[in-house]
């Protein structure tokens, strides 16, 4: 046990004395300082806002840099099957991870899992990085990696949603923190390879660069603090919900996948998962490789600004709940059904086209810009979504796995268009229903009528 205290003394320095055990020491100048900014350290490390930072620093250097390598169509690479067959791989493991792993992190700790979850997205870099080498006895490698990217995945988006989804501000900036990787990666991506118009894959380089950056993942997640060591600022520690047993956990799992409005939005989610697959794969086949760079850079780019826009009408607390969820339901719907039906314009328009087109191109700024509205609408989603179901944090992966598949067998352009585009519009009656049942934000007025507890950490009030 130790107290301290402090003072001035006549030349202005600070002088002051610490117990330790009933023993008096004094400390000028130098220890008095360097206490001082441990105390002020350890109070900045205890801050539910530190820990929502490094939670969005993961999803920057991770996930963030995954969707900029992704976004260049077949991982960057000059062959699209076998990166198709690992994304494939990757949201299979997702889709029975997922069930798993909540689990898993409700024993171990978030921390624990979020430090599993960024620490293995750089072998898929890796392993890209080596199928450009032009050895083919390490074709193996990507699907293996594509695995480990799965388990790894299952364990961020757990982790890290269990964190701040008790605080949908929270999400909505962990969301922007994501896209903003996209950015930098895409930026990266483009600043390494904008002299080459003929370029048919990434280089050495750029994957070299954004395995570096992902790495940054790690000691982000090892600086997390435990929920136990938060300092909420109110008084109150923060309650880890465990149930006594996994049977009990995959109870409360049915409870919940069984509720109404959770049915109702799973057409939404196998959209969500499909979607991206689809739009990746435009960008690999009508673009040169800068072409891609320039595209994913600015789809991140106006992700970026969407995610805000929308996430500052949502969080307007002077308009009605019920205002709010309508007309951001509006704005979505008009923005995402227009840029399918320009998709099937454009798809229809380059069908029996053989050649890439660079940015000095004519065609290019149709293409551009209807990748631009892509990026747009898919943040306007990720932040609408999130708003809409609050503490729903458990996704349907499986469709991606689907998706990726089904673009591993080389359907054409047309018909991958014409089912994201027949996916959007039936999910979209489906979630109308959903959007059209808010009256009034449950969270603030009604918190017992909430999902049930599954082992999710909640860091509320504070991030």
């Amino acid at each position: 046990m130790s107290n301290s205290s402090f003072k001035s003394d006549e030349k202005g320095g600070l002088k002051g004395s610490v117990q330790a055990q009933g023993i008096p020491v004094l400390l000028e100048n130098d220890g008095v300082q360097n206490i001082l900014e441990t105390r002020f350290l350890l109070e900045v490390f205890k801050r539910p806002m530190f820990a929502a930072f490094l939670v969005g620093v993961t999803a920057f250097a991770c996930p963030g840099m995954f969707s900029a390598l992704n976004g260049l169509g077949a991982g960057g690479t000059a062959e699209p099957t076998i990166s198709n067959i690992s994304n494939a791989v990757t949201f299979g493991t997702i889709a029975v991870g997922g069930f798993l792993t909540g689990t898993i992190t409700n024993q171990t700790g978030v921390k624990e899992s979020l430090l599993i979850g960024a620490g293995f997205y750089s072998p898929y870099a890796a392993a890209l990085y080596i199928s450009t080498q032009g050895n083919s006895n390490y074709k193996w490698f990507m699907p293996v990696s594509g695995f480990i990217l799965g388990v790894s995945a299952a364990f961020f988006w757990i982790a890290s949603s269990g964190i701040l989804l008790g605080k949908a501000m929270s999400m909505k900036k962990k969301i922007s923190l994501q896209h903003v990787g996209g950015l930098v990666g895409g930026a990266i991506s483009l600043g390494l390879n904008h002299t080459k118009p003929s370029s048919r894959s990434v280089t050495g380089g750029t994957l070299l660069a954004l395995t570096f950056v992902m790495l940054i993942g790690i000691p982000a997640a090892l600086l997390l603090p435990t929920p136990r060591q938060i300092n909420r600022g109110d008084g109150f520690k923060v309650d880890v919900f465990k149930q006594p047993s996994i049977w009990h956990e995959f109870a409360l799992l049915k409870q919940i996948i069984l509720r109404k409005d959770v049915l109702l939005l799973i057409p939404l989610f196998t959209y969500n998962q499909w979607y991206l697959s689809y739009q990746w794969n435009f960008n690999y086949s009508y673009f040169s490789f800068r072409g891609r760079a320039l595209n994913i850079f600015l789809f991140y780019l106006f992700g970026t600004i969407g995610a805000w826009i929308l996430g500052l009408f949502l969080d307007l607390q002077r308009v009605r709940t019920i205002t709010r969820a309508r007309s951001g339901f509006t704005v979505f719907s008009i923005i995402a059904g227009a840029s399918w039906i320009l998709g099937l314009v454009v798809e229809i328009q380059w069908k029996n086209t053989t050649r890439l087109y660079d940015w000095g191109d004519r065609e290019f700024g149709l293409g551009c810009f209807l990748f631009c509205l892509w990026g747009f609408m898919d943040a306007m989603y990720n932040a609408f979504v999130y708003w809409v179901v609050g503490t729903l944090s458990k996704k349907l992966m499986n469709c991606s796995a689907l998706a990726f598949a089904v673009f591993t067998k080389k359907a054409s352009g047309i018909a991958q268009c014409a089912i994201n585009t027949g996916l959007f519009f039936f999910s979209l009656t489906f979630f109308s229903v959903v959007v059209w049942r808010i009256k009034e934000d449950i969270s603030e007025k009604h918190p017992e009528e909430e999902f049930p507890q599954t082992g999710i950490v909640s860091f509320e009030d504070r991030l």
